[in-house]
């Protein structure tokens, strides 16, 4: 039997871990690259699914099994939908339709502090069974001169229910804070339908109809009859929408988003493979050393992807601890962005972190292939 001087794993990898902190200055810079990356990755992460409940969580959690809108208009986020309120009360008397609640929205200008923003407002009417938000502070039923505000929107001018915001130079009363809410562009805001129609200086109108319909009512059946009976409208089915804010919402933001992560995956991962074909420049002697006792090939490979392994895992391990710290310091200097995160997330970003430690080894790997043994006996 041939003598192998293969070296067992746990050997491989406690070589590496010595490799890796050879130079401590690198070995610090190395993590820190790694670390930054993973951080800005998870808060890119974080930010698409908190923009992602802010913008559909409301429209998620109506108890509705249809939606009206004017044909062509199949969202609520970027699409304009206009048609008269009589028509809605019409078809609240069809016999499936058990209930139908009205939803104006227009875009507004609201004022307090000092600071001006926009926001999109919904008008609702409070009796209805459907159109209200979530709300974890005050009240979801805003009357006559009230107003529900999203919670980023308030958290940024300092106000709570009691408090008073202007929406086109007309002063309203603070009577709830709306949770998932938060669209980034824009916030929610929720008054009485009464007052938005003042606002927008219209008539008897409404952007969309909620219809709960009867218990054992068939949702297509029954927007098949009402498209039929009421031409110039859509009735999309609860779930259907959802999915078309969804996508809406990934249109506008997913290619931002992408293009963050894509010029931070680049800019990290070139300069961890820099340090890392440095380190192993530094080690020539070591890995000689190896090579001239007969270390085979692929022993000294898994050496250096170990290494990379170790250095990646330190980095992403420093930059997902300090996303904790992070969160609240972003909260503080922009309410706006909400960051959401789960383990999943996580996770995806950790093998990310490995395949860009699989990706940044192969430079250095054909460094280390060109180093001869012979390098360890020069004086």
């Amino acid at each position: 039997m041939r003598p192998t001087t293969a070296l067992l794993p746990g050997a491989r990898v406690g070589i590496a871990r010595r490799l890796a902190v050879f130079d401590r200055a690198r070995c610090a810079g190395t993590v820190a690259s790694i670390a930054s990356s993973v951080a800005l990755m998870l808060i890119l992460v974080g930010v698409y699914f908190g923009v992602r409940a802010g913008s559909v969580s409301y429209i998620e959690r109506q108890p509705v099994d249809l939606w009206v809108a004017r044909v062509g208009t199949g969202n609520l986020l970027r699409s304009s939908s206009v048609f008269a309120a009589s028509t809605l009360d019409a078809i609240s008397y069809w016999p499936e339709v058990a209930s139908a609640s009205p939803l104006l929205r227009i875009l507004v200008s609201g004022t307090a502090g000092g600071e001006r923003s926009t926001l999109f407002l919904f008008g609702i009417d409070p009796d209805a069974p459907a159109g209200a938000p979530f709300v974890p502070a005050g009240r979801a039923a805003p009357g006559p001169g009230e107003m529900v505000l999203d919670r980023a929107f308030a958290r940024r001018r300092g106000l709570s229910p009691g408090d008073t915001v202007v929406v086109e130079d007309r002063p309203f009363r603070v009577v709830g804070i709306a949770a998932n809410t938060n669209a980034l562009v824009a916030q929610y805001a929720f008054g009485h339908i009464a007052d938005v129609r003042s606002l927008a200086s219209t008539g008897p109108v409404v952007s969309f109809g909620l219809l709960d319909l009867e218990p054992g009512a068939s949702p297509d059946d029954t927007a098949a009859e009402l498209a039929e009976a009421f031409p110039q409208l859509e009735f999309i089915a609860h779930d259907a929408f959802v999915r078309n804010n969804i996508r809406e919402m990934e249109a506008g933001v997913l290619p931002v988003l992408w293009v963050l992560a894509v010029l931070a995956i680049v800019s990290s991962l070139s300069l961890f493979s820099i340090l890392l074909h440095g380190a192993v420049t530094d080690q020539r002697e070591a890995f000689a050393l190896l090579m001239a006792i007969g270390t085979p090939a692929r022993s000294i490979t898994r050496i250096v992807v170990s290494q990379a392994a170790v250095l990646a895992g330190a980095g992403f391990a420093v930059g997902a601890l300090s996303i904790p710290a992070i969160m609240p310091l972003l909260g503080h200097l922009v309410p706006e962005l909400e960051i959401r995160l789960d383990a999943v997330s996580v996770a995806v970003v950790a093998a990310m972190a490995g395949l860009m430690a699989l990706a940044g080894s192969l430079l250095p790997l054909r460094r280390v292939r060109s180093i001869w043994p012979g390098e360890v006996f020069r004086a």
